[in-house]
């Protein structure tokens, strides 16, 4: 389906809150160590998905993947990252999300917070979830775990953590038969707010599913505050290798100047057992600085996205979609429905 008008992002957030594409982990680094490596490829979602765009349907995938090398002693602190992430239709013109996103940079991390308030207390504490940790060996036993009480008494030891990551990068932005490219250089910087135990009540955002949770009676009616929004503000130089529409209207392939925002929200909906319902959204603006007339007459000096999915621990997910991205002239309406494994 076509539609010419943007859904007020706020609302697409207050319909169906989650985070951006990967999903944000749920533990402080103390947990994350204890726990079991599942696989040897981190950081890798690959979906089947069927692709609903004009009433025509055409099968395909999507694809995730980022990971952060240590290049410093101190872990994570400075870092270098490679991520990629894409939709691929095996009937290209029917994709509705064409557009794949390569990028390559090196960032700083900062960590503020996250400390233990009573540090014997919470050692204690975070022994007895290791000793719990040490018998997992499957990914739903991890998600069951990171919920279960030992967990949550260690979590209201911890003070609220705030994570700054600044990068700096580019790569490569098309659609999958690269018709359409550009190359992007830029910085950004993505923060992330974790409000451990009992402060998590301030996350204002993640109470209509903690209602949710509890009428359904799979939880407390307790706001999570690892369901903090994410932010990520970044600054790009664009410079258009042929295909896109701005490029067509002005006759010429000059670089610009362009803003990029993105919020994402992932929290629980439901829970059974190790099974879980995750309800996740992101909204994403790209704005032009210094656009031409015709370019900001014709509509193209912005675009904004918002996706909105419904996902199961068993790898079954819906998503829901609106608006353009770069490249596109047009906003599109999709639906689309798969199965995700994640490595």
């Amino acid at each position: 389906m076509r539609a010419n008008r943007a859904v007020p992002p706020l609302l697409c957030l207050a319909l169906l809150p989650a985070s951006v594409p990967a999903a944000r982990a749920a533990a402080p680094p103390e947990l994350q160590e204890v726990l079991p490596v599942l696989s040897r490829v981190q950081g890798l979602s690959v979906a089947l998905r069927t692709f609903e765009n004009d009433g025509r349907t055409s099968l395909g995938i999507s694809y995730d993947y980022a990971q952060d090398v240590d290049l410093v002693r101190t872990a994570g602190w400075a870092h270098g990252r490679l991520a990629t992430a894409g939709n691929i239709a095996f009937r290209s013109r029917l994709n509705p999300d064409d557009f794949l996103v390569t990028r390559l940079g090196i960032g700083l991390r900062k960590t503020l917070g996250g400390r233990a308030a009573n540090a014997p207390e919470a050692a204690a504490a975070l022994q007895k979830a290791a000793l719990q940790a040490a018998t997992l060996e499957t990914a739903e036993q991890v998600d069951a775990f990171l919920a279960s009480e030992a967990v949550r008494r260690y979590l209201d030891f911890l003070r609220p953590q705030l994570e700054l990551d600044w990068s700096v990068g580019g790569g490569l932005e098309s659609d999958q038969r690269f018709t359409r490219k550009q190359w992007v250089v830029g910085t950004g910087l993505t923060t992330e707010l974790d409000l451990w135990g009992r402060a998590g009540r301030v996350n204002v955002f993640d109470y209509p599913f903690a209602l949710f949770r509890y009428l359904a009676g799979t939880g407390p009616f307790e706001p999570l505050g690892s369901s903090v929004p994410t932010l990520v503000i970044g600054l790009d130089l664009v410079s258009p290798r042929g295909g896109d529409p701005r490029s067509a209207l002005l006759g010429r392939r000059d670089s610009y100047l362009r803003a990029r925002t993105e919020v994402g929200f992932r929290t629980e909906l439901a829970r059974n057992g190790s099974r879980v319902v995750h309800a996740s959204a992101a909204w994403r603006v790209y704005q032009e600085l210094g656009a031409e007339a015709a370019v900001t007459g014709a509509g193209l000096d912005r675009s904004s996205y918002v996706v909105a999915t419904l996902s199961s621990s068993a790898g079954v997910f819906i998503s829901y979609t609106d608006g353009r991205l770069p490249m596109d002239a047009e906003n599109d309406q999709t639906y689309a429905l798969g199965w995700e494994f994640a490595w």
